[in-house]
């Protein structure tokens, strides 16, 4: 177990009773230049994960991205402080990270298409599937007006099994829905079926 300060666990802990909103990342901001002060990449990581979870839910953070580098630097550079609990939760923040870039302004589709391969290299040596991958290239291949690919990409999206870093399944249904409702509204009818498990 990676070692925390119980200043900085103390404060996260704190955290979890603010309602989401900026003054609940302020007062995580603050626990990570605490966490820095202190040093140790256990004090970092866990403000870390707090404040990027937290920014999750205010939209125009000018730091986001640079949270979401972080915890992918960690990834190779930390792996020996790292729990399976931390793995997890740093690649369900990578599939935020990939989501950010994609509704961000101006960002190059080379950028883009560069950062959706690392993390789906990431997603395959940590054993996850690639559900979550096949659904970003969907939605790149949609926004780019490409429906080829997007069907390609939708069609290996609903092929590949569900696993713990899939969203939830009406989550999903949802986004597939989304992809062809303007083209084929049976087909998002079709998508959108109950799971059958």
């Amino acid at each position: 177990m990676r070692q925390v300060d119980p200043e900085i666990r103390e404060r996260v802990g704190a955290a979890e009773s603010f309602p989401e909103g900026r003054e609940k990342v302020r007062f995580l901001e603050e626990t990570l230049h605490i966490a820095q002060a202190l040093g140790g990449v256990g004090n970092e990581l866990e403000a870390r994960l707090a404040l990027t979870s937290a920014m999750y839910y205010v939209p125009f953070e000018d730091s986001k991205m640079t949270q979401y580098a972080w915890l992918r630097r960690a990834l190779d550079e930390h792996d020996d402080e790292l729990d399976a609990n931390d793995r997890w939760q740093i690649l369900w923040f990578m599939k935020w990270a990939m989501t950010a870039l994609l509704w961000a302004p101006n960002v190059p589709l080379d950028v883009m298409m560069a950062t959706t391969a690392d993390v789906e290299e990431v997603f395959h040596n940590h054993g996850y599937g690639l559900r979550p991958i096949y659904a970003h290239r969907a939605d790149i291949a949609k926004e780019r007006g490409d429906r080829e690919q997007m069907h390609v990409w939708l069609g290996r999206w609903l092929a590949t099994p569900r696993d713990a870093m899939s969203d939830c399944h009406a989550c999903e249904c949802r986004g597939q829905a989304t992809l062809v409702l303007d083209e084929d509204p049976a087909r998002a009818l079709e998508v959108m079926a109950p799971d059958p498990r």
